[in-house]
């Protein structure tokens, strides 16, 4: 009977070593998306019916860092429904990354899945986002012009 006991307890160690080992890239989103996006020289924001924006090299090195955690081990959030509608996009490379709130999302063509990762940039950027609708209804969305001031809360410190 102790042998038997025994022999299960090692089984059920083997099978959590296995599990902790195919887990290991679990939360990881690979996808040749995110290579093409992170080569880009150039990052583009465009708010929604708007001209897009050029984000300036700060700004741009803020949204890759965000990106980057697409491919570190338990950032990205898998979702099958559609998330919020984007408040804007941004676009690195021809790469769409929807972005509303604190979170950027990216939908996966071949797993037919949403990609998201949420930042703390993001929420910063949603805060003075809001700041610039106002709070009165309707609400107005920002000008073409403002949009350089509210984007380079990505980049503002505390």
């Amino acid at each position: 009977m102790l042998l038997e006991v025994q022999m299960k307890i090692t089984n059920l160690k083997l099978i959590c070593y296995a599990l902790l080992f195919l887990c290991n890239g679990c939360g990881k989103h690979a996808d040749p998306k995110i290579d093409q996006a992170l080569a880009s020289p150039l990052v583009l924001f465009q708010p929604l019916m708007q001209d897009a924006v050029t984000l300036n090299s700060n700004e741009a090195e803020t949204v890759r860092k965000i990106i980057i955690k697409y491919n570190g081990k338990g950032f990205v959030r898998i979702e099958s429904k559609a998330p919020p509608v984007a408040d804007g996009t941004f676009i690195l490379n021809n790469v769409a990354f929807g972005w509303f709130g604190s979170y950027l999302y990216l939908y996966d063509d071949h797993q037919k899945h949403y990609c998201i990762v949420e930042d703390d940039n993001l929420l910063k950027l949603s805060v003075a986002f809001n700041k610039a609708i106002g709070t009165n209804l309707p609400h107005a969305y920002p000008s073409h012009e403002e949009w350089p001031n509210i984007l380079n809360a990505l980049t503002r410190q505390p």
